[in-house]
């Protein structure tokens, strides 16, 4: 039995574990993605970062290009208008948007096609704070079927018996197991993350 197939079968065996499509919130507003991808890591999604993104979808409705959602941040400030501290997430929020906009990345659907080309993942890890979870969850949030190995993936694999090296490793353990399963990436990685959140 290879990595995946155990994997499988454990998922098989956990009469609590259910499939649930991944609910990304982002939609076609490139200020909820940016806003989502910069402040996800190591923070309790449901209370700090979903209220965050709602208010700001509520406030600012046309902040759907990057070009508007940078002219807001520059008129009320990144952290004053999350109500967050200056910090790290603050300024890769900051420097993400600039970055598209230098890109002429606009729209979402624009953003799904800048991904997609191989060629740009390197581009997009040279900004500070941008890791392999950080950049596969714009991929996710942009529509794009992947999985984001995070803290709770990585146990949930342990859990399983899996054994793996690292990121890259853990992810195409994911992408096997999900064809075996007959389901994407995204909603396995996102199944994972609740099952273990929960």
């Amino acid at each position: 039995m290879n990595q995946a197939q155990q994997l499988a079968h454990y998922v098989a065996s956990l009469p609590d574990f259910e499939i649930l499509e991944d609910p990304a919130t982002g939609g076609d507003h490139m200020g909820v993605v940016l806003v989502e991808a910069a402040l996800q890591g190591g923070i309790r999604y449901e209370t700090v970062v979903r209220p965050r993104v709602e208010a700001l979808r509520a406030a600012y409705p046309n902040a759907r290009t990057t070009s508007e959602f940078q002219r807001i941040l520059m008129i009320e400030g990144a952290a004053a208008l999350l109500k967050w501290r200056p910090d790290r997430k603050i300024e890769t929020l900051v420097d993400l948007t600039r970055f598209f906009v230098a890109e002429g990345v606009e729209t979402v659907d624009e953003l799904r096609a800048w991904l997609l080309d191989g060629e740009n993942k390197p581009r997009l890890r040279s900004i500070k704070g941008i890791g392999p979870k950080t950049a596969d969850y714009l991929k996710s949030l942009a529509g794009i079927p992947t999985s984001m190995v995070d803290v709770h993936v990585y146990r949930f694999l342990a859990l399983a018996g899996v054994k793996m090296k690292g990121y890259d490793e853990a992810q195409e353990v994911i992408r096997e197991t999900t064809e075996l399963l007959g389901i994407d990436e995204r909603t396995l990685d996102y199944s994972i993350w609740t099952y273990m959140a929960g």
